[in-house]
């Protein structure tokens, strides 16, 4: 079992049910400089690679005991190495069962992800400076990404749109029937759908016609994951 987990291109380990650490892969100490001796028995929450945040090391110790009673954890988080720093990586944690269905075995496991983190920062960056309005929000409607450029035309901060639903965020306050509209068009896009519309948003407290597209953004297994709204201005009303 060990041969095969250190042929792994992953970061693998195996952790008891109370999250001390049992083995990691070669994979996870060539790229942290930890070796198997630095961190075995050892608590995971409470090994170097989370000491850069008290604060993630509580999050991956509530997630060991989620684990342990069976639910599965999924989400980014920072990983601390000797030679490169913090890092970004996909970090999963699963409990493996015995026959009676008891929980014996916590598998953490890390994927390198640093490299989309950093080329995201920077298409972020570059949209911030397109005047296109470009969003990209979860499958039920809630913002969590948006340009600068459409922000500070409708006098928003990002804290106003950010985590909201789309249709309740300011460009489309002037209209409740608008509302009721782009709540039903990101539904149809969380489905597969393409939209293309006209709408009325407020810019810089004036009305002004949009061409609004949505489109969803697909996983490898075909479901749709995110929705992307790109707003072109069209002309203001008079």
């Amino acid at each position: 079992m060990k041969a095969l987990l250190d042929e792994l291109t992953t970061f693998v380990g195996l952790l008891s049910p109370t999250g001390e650490i049992l083995y990691i892969n070669n994979t996870s100490t060539n790229a942290t400089g930890f070796s198997l001796t630095d961190v075995e028995g050892k608590k995971f929450q409470n090994i170097d690679w989370w000491s850069y945040s008290d604060k993630e090391m509580s999050k991956i110790a509530s997630d060991i005991k989620s684990c342990a009673a069976g639910k599965r954890t999924l989400r980014e988080i920072k990983l601390n190495t000797k030679s490169n720093g913090e890092v970004w990586i996909e970090f999963s944690l699963h409990p493996i069962l015995d026959e009676t269905g008891k929980v014996i075995y916590l598998v953490p496991e890390g994927r390198n992800v640093d490299h989309f983190k950093k080329e995201s920062f920077l298409i972020k960056k570059s949209l911030d400076i397109i005047q296109t309005f470009v969003g990209i929000l979860n499958k039920d409607g809630t913002v969590c990404y948006v340009n600068d450029a459409p922000l500070q035309k409708a006098n928003l901060t990002k804290e106003q749109v950010i985590a909201n639903k789309f249709w309740n965020t300011g460009w489309f306050q002037n209209d409740s029937n608008l509302r009721h509209n782009i709540e039903k068009y990101c539904a149809q896009t969380a489905k597969g759908q393409i939209i293309s519309t006209e709408v009325v948003a407020l810019f810089e407290n004036k009305k002004a016609r949009v061409r609004l597209n949505m489109r969803p953004i697909f996983n490898r297994k075909g479901d749709v994951i995110r929705i992307v709204a790109e707003g072109q201005l069209i002309c203001f009303e008079s």
